[in-house]
């Protein structure tokens, strides 16, 4: 065997960043698991965009799809500029952890990423998804509290008194059977309750499947 100059560069090359060249064969493993079967390289930026287009040709509904947006668009903030099949644990830690103290978000990070992941392996994007070598993030259950008549009558004098902006959203709660995810916005694109949407002659909301109004107390 022969080596040219060409060979004798390349060599020097592995030399200075590897050091050792036993490890050669490590390194040979590893991209053939890990890069050789990729046949779509994409930036996490680009990958991000292909699956909301994806997604949204799925014909989700619409509070699905404003939650694949809106963390996709996390996701490009903090690692757009990275090759997805590049990605490691440590980056996708990074990620989870900009949702601070709240485990609820921390899961929908985990959720959303690990579904564009996922769709980027499909698409020969990547050969290994990050997240499935992290643990999906725990949210604590809770009991929804249930108020008495007398606590609600309470709650809506308070607020009639100290918040008034905030009766509209008890009365239609309290009243109208409306979930908050109907009444207040998570993502921009969210649909909710718009005043136009309650038939007040016939006392029902029109626009969402909801029990119909009860008469004023």
């Amino acid at each position: 065997m022969s080596f040219d100059d060409t060979d004798k560069r390349w060599l020097a090359y592995l030399r200075a960043h590897v050091g050792n060249l036993e490890l050669l064969p490590a390194i040979v493993t590893h991209w053939e698991r890990t890069a050789k079967p990729i046949t779509r390289p994409l930036k996490v930026e680009e990958l991000c965009k292909a699956f909301v287009l994806y997604r949204e040709g799925k014909g989700l509904d619409k509070a699905t799809l404003s939650e694949d947006r809106y963390i996709s668009r996390r996701l490009q903030k903090h690692l757009g500029g990275y090759m997805a099949h590049e990605l490691g644990v440590a980056e996708i830690r990074s990620f989870l952890d900009t949702a601070k103290t709240s485990d609820s978000l921390e899961h929908k990070l985990y959720k959303v990423g690990s579904l564009i992941f996922a769709y980027g392996k499909e698409q020969r994007v990547l050969v290994l998804n990050p997240f499935d070598e992290i643990d999906p993030p725990k949210v604590a259950y809770t009991v929804p509290e249930i108020l008495e008549p007398a606590q609600f009558k309470k709650l809506l004098e308070t607020a009639e008194e100290e918040v008034q902006e905030l009766v509209p959203f008890l009365a239609m709660a309290g009243f109208g059977g409306a979930r908050r995810s109907e009444l207040v916005r998570e993502y921009a694109e969210d649909q909710v309750l718009e005043w136009e949407d309650v038939d007040w002659q016939k006392q029902l909301i029109t626009a969402l499947d909801c029990c119909s109004l009860a008469p004023p107390i």
